[in-house]
Formats: C-alpha cells, sequence, structure tokens
C-alpha cells in the first residue's frame, strides 16, 4: 500500500511538472507571438503618413512639387517597405487577419541611405532626397530638389535633353526648348542616353562662361548655339544667330577672342559682316576669316 501510494505521488509530481512546462511554453510562445503583432502588425512601427516636399536648397522647402514624380517616388517607396516586410511577414497571415493588411510600412525596416541612393537613380530629375522620420507622429517626410536644366544638349540632327550642371541628362527635351536656354551641339554623336554623363562639369563651366558672356548687354554677336566633338574637346565651334560661326580653342580666354573679333568686325570686317561664312581664332595671334562664296 504504502508503495502504491509512493508511485501516485510521483506520478503527481511528474504530471505537475509537465504542466508547468505546458504553461511556460505556451507563455513564451505567447509572449514571442505578442512581441511579433507588436512590432510587425500593430500600429505602433507603422508609417502613418508619406510627406513629399519639393526641397530649394538644404534649408528651405517648398510646397509644391510634380505630380508625376510624387506619384513615381510614393509608388517606390511603398513597393520598398512592402517587399522588405514581406520578408518578417508571410502574406497568409494577412488571410487570416485582413486587418492588419494595411500596416506593411513598417519604420524598423526604413533604410534611409538607401532610399537617398535609389529614388534619384530611378528617378533622374531628381538630383537630391533628404529623408526624415518624424518619430513622435509617425510620418516619412521626403524632401526632394530636382536637377535644374543648364543645358540643352543634342546629337547632330537628334533628339535634344536637358542637362543638368555635372552634365547629366536627366530628361527628353521638346523641340521648342532649343530657343530658349543654352544650346549644346555634340557633333560625333549619334544618341544621348538618359542618365548619362555628357561632359564633364568642367567643361560644362567653360562653356558655361561662354554663354554667360555673350548675354551681356554690348555682346559683339548672339550665340544661337555651340557645337563640340566628345573625342576632342579642345576645338569648339560657336555658331550665330547671323549664321557664321567662330572657331576657337576652349582653353584660349574668351574674353580676348571677343575682343580680337570685334576689333576685326569694327575694322577690316566692317562691311563685310553679312557676307562672313566663318571666323577662325584657333591659332592666336593670328586668325583667319572666310567670306561666304569665296
Amino acid at each position: 500500500m504504502k508503495r502504491k501510494t509512493r508511485l501516485t505521488r510521483h506520478s503527481l509530481k511528474i504530471y505537475l511538472e509537465k504542466i508547468k512546462l505546458i504553461f511556460l511554453i505556451l507563455l513564451v510562445l505567447f509572449i514571442l507571438g505578442f512581441i511579433y503583432w507588436f512590432i510587425f502588425l500593430s500600429d505602433f512601427f507603422q508609417i502613418s503618413k508619406i510627406e513629399i516636399n519639393g526641397l530649394i536648397d538644404d534649408s528651405k522647402i517648398e510646397s509644391k512639387i510634380d505630380s508625376k514624380i510624387t506619384t513615381s517616388v510614393l509608388n517606390q517607396v511603398e513597393g520598398y517597405l512592402k517587399e522588405k516586410n514581406q520578408k518578417f511577414v508571410p502574406p497568409f497571415l494577412y488571410k487570416v487577419f485582413p486587418k492588419f493588411e494595411k500596416n506593411q510600412k513598417n519604420i524598423l525596416l526604413l533604410s534611409s541611405g538607401y532610399l537617398e541612393k535609389s529614388i534619384p537613380e530611378k528617378n533622374l530629375e531628381i538630383e537630391k532626397i533628404e529623408v526624415k522620420l518624424d518619430i513622435k507622429n509617425n510620418i516619412l517626410l521626403l524632401n526632394l530638389r530636382n536637377r535644374k536644366i543648364s543645358f540643352l544638349a543634342c546629337p547632330k540632327d537628334n533628339l535634344c535633353y536637358f542637362l543638368d550642371k555635372s552634365g547629366v541628362a536627366f530628361s527628353k527635351a521638346p523641340e521648342i526648348s532649343g530657343a530658349l536656354i543654352r544650346k549644346i551641339v555634340i557633333s560625333d554623336a549619334k544618341t544621348i542616353t538618359l542618365g548619362e554623363k555628357i561632359l564633364s562639369p568642367q567643361i560644362l563651366n567653360k562653356l558655361y562662361n561662354i554663354f554667360l558672356i555673350n548675354e551681356e548687354k554690348n555682346s559683339l554677336f548672339i550665340i544661337n548655339h555651340l557645337e563640340i566633338k566628345k573625342e576632342n574637346y579642345s576645338e569648339l565651334k560657336l555658331l550665330t544667330a547671323d549664321k557664321w560661326h567662330l572657331k576657337l580653342n576652349l582653353d584660349d580666354n574668351f574674353n580676348g577672342v571677343i575682343e580680337t573679333v570685334r576689333a576685326l568686325a569694327e575694322s577690316e570686317l566692317k562691311s563685310k559682316m553679312k557676307g562672313l561664312e566663318y571666323i577662325d581664332c584657333r591659332y592666336l595671334p593670328k586668325i583667319y576669316y572666310r567670306l561666304k562664296g569665296s
């Protein structure tokens, strides 16, 4: 009898230990499930709003931005966050708990560095993006700075593209734009690829100074466009609105070239400017010119 009682007590102890273990396992699973729900499914770590603004410079914010760019950036960011979320939340959970399907923009999965790099790569009209997070209100702030049109670059007899100050072709240009901004013809280029750096900032800076000097009030002539070769940046052809052109070296002092041409135009060429075909200033101090039909 005593042996049986001892066995019963032993069995009860084992039973209770099993109950405790099961309870402990269930408690751990519950805690883990709660933590998982709290992090990935609840509203606590979810981005409640994505706000996109136009960045004028590094300190000022402009409220308006092109709706196409806004839509493109918004779709890219939401797609990125959803893709990251799917690595931790399998789709079947949203079928079981459909009310949590909207919660796929988790703050903890956000990489500001990735967005700041990838968004301009996929949206060439954006030069820079600044990603900020308003943790108090769970708002993701995206401040975009568009590329500014500095030049119009055109392959010979082909479609033109807008260039920014760094020389990147970021958008196709309508035909009417040629007369409105500084136009550069790349005579030995058949096509231009969006995102391609057409000319270096150093070359563009020299071309910009030529346009700038020419835009002064007392300019000798009006530039129609500049023509340059990618394989030979040193030589430049400047085509005027009066249908004659100027040949020069890019490294020469353009102010000095203009004064030399002005002196020639006011003396030897004074009565011949309308019939002028070109002036060649590549071999200064010697200057050559040619009249049409000669």
